[in-house]
Formats: C-alpha cells, structure tokens, sequence
C-alpha cells in the first residue's frame, strides 16, 4: 500500500497540470502553458515540471510539497536537529554497510539535509535546517558554528523589522489622490538605502525599503492600491530598475501592471 503521505506529494506535483485556485485567481494551461491568468505565462515545453513549479510561483503548491515531503521523511527516516551530535555517530544500513557520518552521500532536500547509505543509496538520516531561533539558541550555548552565523541572522532581523515598521500595510496609509485612470510608476532608489518609490506624475506616493527579488511584494502593494482608488486605479508600471530589484534572478519573468 502507498503510504498516504507520499500520495499527497505525488498529487501536489501533479496539480501542476491542472486548472487550480491560486490567491483568488486561476492558473489555466492548454497542455503547452503554465501561468496565472494575464500575470505569468510560462510556455513548458521548454521545462521541467520543476522549471514549471519554479515559473508559476505557487505558494499553494510549494506549501502542499514541502509538507507532503516532511511528512515522508518523518514516516519513514530518522530525524536530527543541526546542532547535534549526528555527526559523530555510527550508521548502519539494511543492506549491510556500516560506517561513519563522513562516507554518507549527503544531498539537498526540502528544508532538510538527506544523508543516505553510500553502498544502496537508502536514506538513513534527515537533518533539519537550522531556523533563526535554532541559531541563536546554540548560539547562547558556545556552539562556535552557531556563534559564525549569529551575525547574519541577527542582521536579517534588524533590516526585516526596519521594513516591516515602514512597509505599506493597509488603505489608511494612502493618501487620497484625485483624477480618474491613475497611471502610477514603480521605481527603485537608492539614498541611503534601497528603496521602491511609487509616483503618480510628479507626485510621490509611496516609498519604502526594497527587497531584493521580492515579487510578490508587488502583487500584494498592487492589489492595495487597486482597493484604494478603485476604479480609478489604472496601471502600476515598474521602470527597469525597479522591475530589476522585484524579479531578481528570474529575468524571464514579467509582471502584470494592471
């Protein structure tokens, strides 16, 4: 019998080929295109299902995976947590080897790090990422590996609390604007920072800190502007720059301005 988990993860990567609900809008595909309707269109006969996965950005889906994996490896293999002794023990598999942590093959796995049996391949130990508070909680205990990253997490808490306390969050904080079909423009400046600035003409609008790679952030400022100005709202266009800092790496992909 297939173990339920493991038909969940097969039906969350096969969900891809079908008509879903995805933040209230539906992914359509005629068999060649993956996408959300009028924002992204991936043609997918020049990728993967992994490729596909990757170009509809899917939080639904990604979520039902990550899940449906954990829920796997929990099932059927032994957990660690990254700060343990895991790597001074002695493993032993099925097939017969036995050996340290060092002739494991190690590969990359959701969240996770996979170590299996160098002789059969069968996956012998899971060892969780670190979260931030795993970090810092070593961190308080010596752990020198976990003092070398303190740095790092402690930085992306400061620079996520200094744009949360800023960021654009609800209606109020737009201001009233008058004229009908709101043409407004997305751009990205750096003064001391880096930063998304929304102007309507001359006029600016919004301004707040910019993430790097933060597409969705453009949906979601998008669809408040959208709430706020209703009708009126005609387009939110990101300049080149801006369209460069909210996509990142996925240079392919395009953004849907109205």
């Amino acid at each position: 019998m297939v173990p339920a988990a493991l038909e969940r993860y097969a039906d969350a990567v096969v969900k891809l080929r079908f008509v879903e609900e995805y933040r209230g809008r539906r992914i359509v595909t005629d068999g060649k295109l993956f996408g959300i309707a009028g924002e992204l269109v991936t043609d997918c006969r020049y990728l993967g299902l992994q490729g596909a996965h990757g170009a509809i950005d899917s939080e639904l889906t990604i979520e039902a995976t990550k899940k449906a994996r954990s829920e796997v490896t929990r099932i059927w293999v032994p957990c660690a947590d990254y700060f343990s002794d895991y790597e001074a023990r002695a493993f032993t598999c099925d097939c017969g080897w036995h050996g340290s942590y060092h002739e494991l093959k190690r590969e990359n796995a959701c969240c996770s790090l996979l170590l299996s049996c160098p002789k059969c391949r069968h996956p012998l130990l899971s060892v969780h990422a670190p979260s931030d508070d795993d970090i810092k909680g070593a961190a308080a205990r010596g752990d020198e590996e976990a003092l070398a990253m303190l740095p790092s997490v402690l930085e992306s808490e400061r620079v996520e609390q200094a744009w949360s306390s800023q960021a654009l969050k609800s209606l109020s904080q737009l201001p009233a604007l008058g004229g009908d079909a709101l043409a407004f423009v997305w751009d990205f400046e750096q003064d001391g920072g880096d930063y998304h600035v929304i102007t309507l003409g001359e006029h600016q609008v919004w301004r707040e800190l910019a993430r790097t790679g933060d597409r969705r952030r453009f949906y979601e400022v998008k669809r408040l502007f959208k709430a706020k100005y209703r009708g009126r709202f005609a387009s939110l266009t990101p300049t080149a720059a801006a369209r460069k800092t909210l996509v990142g790496a996925n240079t392919g992909l395009r953004l849907s301005v109205t």
